[in-house]
C-alpha cells in the first residue's frame, strides 16, 4: 500500500492547505485547525477511510484576486478623478495600496487622497481608498477596515 506525503484540506470559501504527513504508517492527529485573518475554525479534520483524526490540520484564506479592469471601470466612470489615462490610475492605486501595506491609516490615507485631489468631498476620497484596496489589493482590506475602525470625517 502506497503512502500518502500530503493531504490538501479544503474549507469551501474560505482556505485551503497542504498538510505533510509522517511517513509511518498509521491514524495522524492534525490537532485543532486554525484560521487567521480574523476569522476562526474549530473542528477535526478526519481520515475519510479509517475516520481518523488528521494531526496538524492547517487552513489558510484563499488570498482574493485584484480585479484592475473593476477598479478602472469604477474610476474612470465616476467624475472627479480625471485620470489622464488608465495607467496613471493604476499607479494611483497601487500607491494607496502601498501605503495602506506600510501601515497607513484610512484617515491619513483619505485625506492624502483629498489633498491630491483638490477636495474637500468625502466621498470622494473615501471611495478612492476604498475601491483601490477592495479591487487592487484585496490582501490588504483587513488591515484598511481595522484602521478605519472609529474613523470620523472632518467636520
Amino acid at each position: 500500500m502506497l503512502l500518502q506525503k500530503s493531504v490538501r484540506i479544503v474549507a469551501i470559501g474560505v482556505g485551503s492547505a497542504v498538510v505533510q504527513l509522517p511517513s509511518e504508517a498509521g491514524p495522524v492527529d492534525l490537532g485543532t485547525i486554525v484560521l487567521a485573518a480574523e476569522r476562526g475554525v474549530a473542528g477535526r479534520v478526519l481520515d475519510a477511510r479509517t475516520r481518523a483524526p488528521v494531526a496538524g490540520a492547517l487552513i489558510e484564506p484563499v488570498p482574493a484576486h485584484a480585479d484592475a479592469v473593476a477598479y478602472l471601470v469604477n474610476v474612470t466612470v465616476r467624475p472627479g478623478y480625471n485620470f489622464p489615462n488608465a495607467a496613471a490610475a493604476l499607479d494611483y492605486g497601487r500607491g494607496v495600496c502601498d501605503k495602506v501595506a506600510a501601515g497607513g491609516s484610512f484617515a491619513d490615507t483619505v485625506g492624502e487622497v483629498k489633498a491630491d485631489f483638490a477636495t474637500a468631498d468625502e466621498f470622494q476620497a473615501s471611495y478612492l481608498v476604498s475601491l483601490a484596496v477592495n479591487e487592487l489589493c484585496p490582501a490588504l482590506i483587513w488591515q484598511l477596515r481595522n484602521s478605519a475602525a472609529h474613523y470620523r470625517p472632518l467636520a
